[in-house]
């Protein structure tokens, strides 16, 4: 089963997202991303919760609520500075987790419409966060309408999402798919907010995804001022062209030079007879291999997640199996469909490249690395991602 990613850019409103959504029961059936799993995250959590401290403050019997919370991870963080807290998670899998640990979690899609299930001392808060969720959901206006409701007066929102600017300029394909529905970017974000009666006070970039934005938001009638650095970035969108979508062109041709050298050398290792396999079956992998062109290529799949290992992936009902198989196997072609861990799987399988394999990245560029040009590769790399 396949569905449509085509993307839109709206010329009134400057949003960016896919024109077709998946029903949120099926996108999220069986989700098993745990934010607590990953290091960096919950310093990433820690370091906002800090900020916003340091910032804003927190008030009295401060209350913190968090939408599409997970595991609880960002949460703990604000309950170890004296807050009450309490979230919502679609997935019954990761809000377990977090409900054992004793974070309050509610299960379901968040929208004004949940909100008078939630005991009353559930329906109101301080501060209301959402991080890469909020680009999550088809409803919206839905959100911000529960946003609003649940927001106390002197109350701030903060939503974190991939930035249309950093996904542009690095070229990140690979943060297309299903899940990610709209692409913000400050003019976007701006505009979508005013028209429910909030404004943006204030923004922080991060390195998270390749290039991700914190919002910090607030009632349009509060007292809060609106940090002059808006301004700056807002004209910056307009000489970008992100503002009258002629950011797609550019964005365009990469993609046809891309997948145009990725057929050229699956030329050739059909012409050589290689074993070629995948490394990374988790959701955004299968839709960058098919955008690549990779139907009826790849023997197996490669992870390092026990959940996924010994089942079937996505894409072509291929077999996943654990990454030891690299070097048992010893494939000839390795293609990293995780993409945003390509340098962090290839340098923890040097030992591969000495065995004479070959990794193919996908992102920045379509390049084979081997053990001869890895260094230079490396560097590269480093620069592309800054």
């Amino acid at each position: 089963m396949r569905f449509p990613i085509d993307i839109y850019h709206c010329d009134h409103c400057g949003a960016v997202q896919t024109q077709d959504d998946i029903a949120s029961d099926f996108l999220w059936n069986g989700y098993t991303y745990f934010s607590g799993q990953t290091r960096g995250i919950i310093k990433h959590f820690q370091d906002f919760v800090s900020f916003y401290k340091e910032t804003y403050g927190f008030p009295s019997l401060c209350q913190a609520f968090d939408i599409g919370s997970n595991d609880g991870s960002l949460l703990k963080c604000f309950e170890a500075e004296g807050c009450s807290v309490y979230g919502i998670d679609p997935s019954d899998i990761v809000a377990g987790v977090a409900q054992e640990s004793g974070i309050p979690t509610f299960i379901g899609l968040f929208s004004d419409a949940v909100i008078a299930s939630f005991p009353t001392e559930y329906q109101t808060a301080d501060i209301i966060t959402a991080f890469n969720v909020f680009a999550h959901s088809p409803d919206m206006p839905g959100m911000i309408r529960g946003v609003k409701q649940m927001l106390k007066p002197n109350g701030i929102f903060c939503f974190e999402v991939q930035y249309l600017g950093d996904i542009v300029n690095k070229k990140l394909l690979g943060t297309v798919f299903h899940e990610h529905m709209i692409h913000y970017s400050v003019t976007s974000a701006k505009n979508f907010l005013e028209a429910y009666d909030m404004k943006l006070i204030n923004f922080t970039r991060n390195p998270i995804q390749m290039g991700s934005i914190i919002f910090f938001c607030a009632h349009q009638y509060s007292d809060y001022p609106t940090n002059s650095e808006i301004k700056k970035l807002l004209d910056h969108e307009k000489y970008m062209g992100l503002t009258d979508g002629h950011w797609g062109e550019e964005f365009s041709t990469h993609i046809y030079e891309q997948v145009t050298r990725i057929q050229e050398y699956r030329e050739m290792w059909t012409a050589n007879g290689f074993k070629v396999v995948g490394y990374g079956a988790a959701r955004s992998g299968p839709t960058l291999a098919i955008q690549f062109g990779l139907e009826n290529c790849l023997e197996y799949v490669l992870d390092d997640h026990p959940s996924k290992c010994g089942k079937f992936g996505v894409f072509e009902s291929i077999a996943v199996h654990p990454t030891q198989k690299l070097y048992t196997a010893k494939p000839d072609v390795v293609i990293v469909l995780a993409w945003i861990h390509t340098k962090k799987i290839i340098q923890n399988n040097v030992s591969y490249l000495e065995l004479g394999g070959r990794f193919i990245s996908l992102w920045p560029n379509v390049a084979e690395v081997t053990i001869e040009n890895l260094d230079s590769w490396l560097k590269m790399f480093d620069q592309v991602k800054q």
